[in-house]
């Protein structure tokens, strides 16, 4: 340094601490990226944490083993130190998962990944807010916010506490009783997916299922890979094996007695048909996996009354009147059918004459078979056919045409 420069820094000492004061920022920046960055631009290329302007939450282990702290975010994707870096799919048809360090966050909609939906992998966080909005997460657990379910590994089911297990409740039947949201009812093998009011248990829904290939049909008519996918979307099973395509539509019964091909469907014959009698035919319907519980009486082409046609149905059986089967009417029992029905007698009982008895019936609305195998009415008439008689709401006195 000249004298000229040595003097004039003498003069102007400011000028020095000027030069510090420039220069501090730098020094103070964060070398190589720390864990935690002041504001929220993190270098992408770096191993770091966007933290805020103001102070940086902290994790720590509390009286309870709980993380606190001031911050923490559940479900707010990050880099995992080696993991797979965030926003990956996970989940889903072939179960992919996340790093140690990240869970399987699914959005509500998808139930936990229910029916092979899937998720993005997130970082668990490194702290929670101490405050009370429990929330139930995939894992059946209760905890006391979204980000205490995050911190351990788990998304969220839905808001609010988890409901009470009740394993081996009855479910199902004439008064079905409701399971736990992480609980399915299970139907046992021959209980057609609860068809004729037939009752299940409350299973716990797995939290994970191996990949092993034992496909079976589920109740909601879809194949799953195993027993275990199908319980892991609340799913009951039909039956072992892949669920087979369905012909709705196609024509059953008839002259050669054809069957329909598939499990999951019955032949379902008009009540006009009197149950396929005639040699008349019905068409393949699919079984119904759920029916309401409406009370509305059907008598079923198996002689057995069901609580509705839909029931009927879930049980593979067509309707062959409305109403309880064997209702008694006429003679001295004072029961009158109800409207749109009439009184059935056997031949034996002579249309009722000394006292005998038949029961409610209901009037045929569809279409006849053009046949011409005649019978005479109890009303004196020669209908053409039974149907025709049935179809005019009148009982049969005997077989052949009136005198």
């Amino acid at each position: 340094m000249n004298k000229q420069t040595s003097n004039q820094t003498q003069k102007r000492p400011w000028a020095a601490l000027w030069s510090v004061l420039l220069l501090a920022p730098l020094s103070m920046a964060p070398k190589g990226c720390e864990p935690v960055v002041i504001g929220n631009d993190c270098p992408p290329d770096k191993a770091c944490t966007a933290g805020s302007a103001g102070s940086q939450p902290t994790a720590s282990a509390g009286a309870a083993g709980k993380p606190t702290g001031n911050g923490g975010s559940a479900g707010k994707p990050g880099p995992s130190n080696g993991g797979s870096g965030g926003d990956q799919v996970c989940g889903g048809l072939l179960g992919k998962g996340c790093a140690a360090d990240e869970y399987c966050a699914f959005e509500t909609s998808a139930a936990c990944g229910a029916a092979d939906q899937t998720g993005v992998c997130k970082s668990r966080p490194e702290g929670c807010p101490d405050i009370a909005a429990p929330v139930c997460a995939c894992d059946g657990q209760t905890y006391d916010n979204e980000c205490m379910a995050a911190f351990k590994g788990s998304s969220v089911l839905h808001n609010g506490a988890c409901d009470e297990p009740s394993p081996g409740n009855t479910c199902g039947g004439l008064k079905p009783s409701a399971c736990a949201k992480s609980e399915y009812c299970n139907y046992p093998p021959g209980a057609q997916c609860g068809a004729a009011d037939q009752t299940g248990t409350c299973t716990r829904i797995p939290d994970a299922c191996d990949a092993n290939l034992a496909p079976v049909c589920g109740c909601d008519g879809a194949t799953y890979s195993n027993d275990c996918l199908a319980a892991r979307n609340g799913v009951p099973v039909l039956h072992t094996g892949a669920c087979e395509p369905t012909t709705p539509g196609t024509t059953c019964g008839g002259l050669l007695g054809s069957t329909c091909a598939n499990k999951n469907e019955f032949c379902n014959f008009p009540i006009a048909t009197k149950c396929g009698s005639g040699d008349q035919t019905g068409t393949c319907t699919v079984i119904p996996n759920g029916c309401t519980k409406e009370f509305n009486p059907v008598c079923g082409c198996d002689g057995n009354t069901y609580g509705n046609a839909c029931t009927a149905a879930a049980a593979g059986i067509s309707v062959a009147a409305q109403g309880a089967c064997g209702v008694t009417c006429g003679a001295n029992t004072g029961v009158v059918c109800p409207k749109g029905q009439y009184c059935n007698y056997p031949l034996a009982a002579d249309c009722g004459s000394t006292d005998g008895t038949g029961t409610c019936a209901e009037v045929l609305t569809g279409g006849c078979l053009a046949n011409y195998d005649p019978v005479c009415g109890c009303d004196g008439h020669t209908y053409g056919n039974a149907c025709e008689a049935g179809r005019a709401g009148m009982s049969i006195h005997t077989q052949g045409a009136c005198p």
